[in-house]
């Protein structure tokens, strides 16, 4: 395994609804100057960044993703929105929304604590769920009022570990995939 790349756990996405997510960035391309659009394939939902690996956290990890999809059954995930973080002006992150249903929260909270007791040092700010589409802003100003609106729906029916293939496109690549009910 490449422990110098960044690797992430993350729910992946059915393609119709990659497809459904690239039309609104390519609407949105046409009025906003981002520095780095995501590729398609790697539309996805963060559940906890790992970053560097080592080999021994990353296994016991493991066992604990493996058991918790084991037990977890397939959810819905309702995609509502287009947003910012941060600066209003000129945005680091441009974003479509996740809303924070009770199941992704729950699922969420497994992962990071499965992923903190093996040793990983795991960001502590509160989960946001989102899925970035662009990345660093730099037109001459921002018009946040222009992003219309997105909503979508799927099921959600297993986690993946991704690494990073940094100067890539698509820039992650699939390690291992956790099916839920397995």
């Amino acid at each position: 395994m490449d422990m110098h790349s960044n690797h992430f756990f993350a729910i992946k996405f059915p393609t119709q609804i990659n497809s459904k997510i690239d039309e609104k960035a390519m609407e949105l391309k046409k009025e906003h100057s981002f520095n780095k659009w995501l590729h398609p394939d790697d539309y996805h939902i963060t559940l906890a960044f790992l970053g560097k690996i080592e080999e021994n956290k990353l296994s016991r990890a493991l066992e604990s993703i493996k058991h918790i999809c084991s037990e977890q059954t397939p959810f819905g995930i309702e995609l509502s929105g287009i947003g910012t973080f941060g600066r209003e002006s000129s945005p680091r992150i441009l974003w479509a929304g996740v809303v924070l249903e009770p199941e992704l929260a729950a699922l969420q909270a497994k992962i990071y604590k499965a992923c903190s007791g093996a040793g990983f040092e795991l960001d502590k700010k509160p989960f946001k769920p989102h899925i970035t589409i662009a990345r660093k802003f730099i037109g001459t100003e921002f018009n946040k009022s222009s992003l219309g609106s997105f909503h979508s729906h799927f099921e959600a029916d297993g986690v993946v570990l991704y690494k990073t293939n940094m100067g890539q496109s698509p820039s992650y690549e699939t390690v291992e995939e956790f099916p839920f009910g397995s």
